[in-house]
């Protein structure tokens, strides 16, 4: 690695890749907001449905590939390898375009019973077509993204993800105005497609100089090594996508689709706000060349700006969730509020577990995410399963409560496992003392929030205001409480700079 300092490294990529999540976020943030307030829940629970079946696919169609594309370039790029690198590159393509058009395949031939036979709705049938061409255009644009990754050039990736979100919301918002309701869902998925069509266009173009990570003679790699390391990932990425559609899924069988597009505005609210708040994509390639005391001093400067951000964003989306929901989806989607009581913990729960995650790929011990993924896959269906069956019966609030609850639990215990398993494994001990003064300034911030509440008529200009108050209050205690310093403001120079 570059004499460059280490610290002023991690700032300046976790800047970019915090720009990029921004604006993936924000970006996708806004596409579901114009998508829910243009179907109405019904036909937005449709949609909802049928991307998490697509999400499944795309697990299908990657089986842990992009991950493993990310942590061999990397490595042989940081040892300044550029055939070794295109080797990894062009063998990893080879695996995905087969399974890409295995899975294209299969979802032709099975969708009309899927939405038929297994789900009972026959708005399902025509979207899952269309979105085969979204399967295609996906799997390219992100693969080739890994490189930039690799790279650590995420200044060019906050260029695509810019260009990607404006291109899906002017597609889609084209599809909606000109489309009947029946073919409304299957232009979106249209417009995804064009969209990232463009997008994988454009990364070829930004490559520039760095095209002969994809172009040229390949040589001879350690195959044997990329399987063995790719085989738990695969395990592993099954259980994330699965983790993150089951929800959705056996809502789609239970319920009212309605419901499912309450839930899914919920859960893409908590997803949003925790997207903005994990860095470790772009801390990967940095650390996997890092010794081991730059890795835990790294990691717990990660762990600490995370920790500062997510609790009081947790107990502040708890406190506002009514008026949050009703400015952004409108007074339609109130009924989302209850299940994202439940769901808010995970602004906290899903930085953590993407930073731990970090660790075991580094290790190259993929192996054990990939065995508690599925455990903890597995306690989720199985907690669905009695919170709808047995405690909530057929009342559709009540399944969506109880599915919000499962998803939380499963989640919980995943991360927990996690953390002790770093702790024994690699002797990795965050240094978290500093918590008792984030949760006093939160406390503190939370008392101000439901006073506020009490005593004023919300409106979008008062609700603007208490947002800019609390956290004005919450950092501000923070200073007095001395967790942030001179050298916390520092940092916020170099992100200037």
């Amino acid at each position: 690695m570059k004499s460059e300092n280490f610290s002023s490294i991690v700032v300046k990529n976790s800047a970019y890749q915090f720009i990029r999540i921004g604006i993936s976020r924000v970006g996708g943030l806004i596409f579901s907001i114009i998508l829910a307030r243009l179907l109405l829940p019904e036909l937005f629970g449709i949609y909802s449905l049928a991307l998490s079946i697509v999400l499944i696919v795309f697990t299908l169609t990657d089986l842990g590939i992009g991950g493993t594309a990310t942590r061999y370039i990397s490595e042989a790029l940081g040892i300044n390898n550029k055939p070794l690198a295109r080797s990894y590159f062009r063998y990893l393509l080879k695996l995905k375009g087969l399974l890409v058009c295995v899975a294209i395949i299969i979802v032709l031939l099975s969708s009309k019973f899927i939405a038929n036979n297994i789900f009972d709705k026959p708005l399902l049938y025509l979207p899952l077509i269309f979105s085969c061409l979204y399967i295609l255009t996906y799997s390219l644009a992100t693969f080739i993204m890994n490189i930039f990754i690799c790279l650590k050039d995420i200044k060019k990736l906050s260029i695509i993800e810019l260009n990607l979100q404006i291109l899906r919301v002017i597609f889609a918002f084209i599809a909606l105005l000109v489309l009947s309701s029946k073919y409304k869902v299957s232009g979106i998925f249209i417009a995804l497609a064009f969209a990232y069509l463009l997008s994988f266009l454009l990364s070829l173009k930004l490559l520039n100089k760095n095209r002969d990570i994809i172009f040229g003679k390949t040589i001879n790699i350690d195959k044997q090594r990329v399987f063995n390391f790719l085989k738990f990932t695969s395990l592993g990425g099954i259980s994330i996508l699965f983790f993150g559609s089951i929800d959705t899924l056996m809502l789609g069988y239970f319920v009212e689709a309605a419901y499912i597009g309450f839930y899914r505005a919920a859960l893409g609210l908590v997803c949003a706000v925790a997207g903005l708040l994990a860095f470790s994509s772009v801390l990967l390639p940095i650390f996997i060349q890092a010794n081991k005391e730059r890795l835990i001093r790294g990691f717990n400067q990660t762990m600490r700006y995370t920790l500062i951000l997510v609790i009081p964003i947790t107990l502040g989306v708890v406190c506002v969730v009514k008026y949050f929901i009703s400015a952004v989806y409108g007074n339609e989607y109130l009924l989302a509020a209850l299940p994202l009581y439940f769901l808010a913990i995970l602004i906290i729960v899903l930085p953590l577990e993407s930073l731990y995650s970090m660790i075991f790929s580094i290790k190259e011990n993929p192996k054990f995410l990939a065995k508690f993924l599925s455990i903890s896959l597995i306690t989720n269906i199985i907690l669905n399963l009695i919170f709808i069956k047995v405690f909530f019966g057929t009342n559709n609030i009540n399944i969506m409560i109880g599915v919000a609850i499962a998803t939380v639990c499963s989640r919980l215990f995943y991360c927990v496992t996690m953390i002790i398993k770093t702790r024994k494994a690699y002797n990795i001990k965050p240094k978290i003392k500093y918590v008792w003064k984030i949760l006093i300034a939160s406390g503190v911030m939370v008392c101000f929030l439901l006073i506020y509440n009490s005593i004023v008529d919300m409106n979008l200009f008062l609700g603007i205001l208490e947002i800019i108050i609390a956290g004005g209050l919450y950092f501000g205690l923070l200073f007095l409480l001395k967790e942030l310093t001179k050298e916390d403001l520092n940092v916020l120079k170099l992100l200037k700079n």
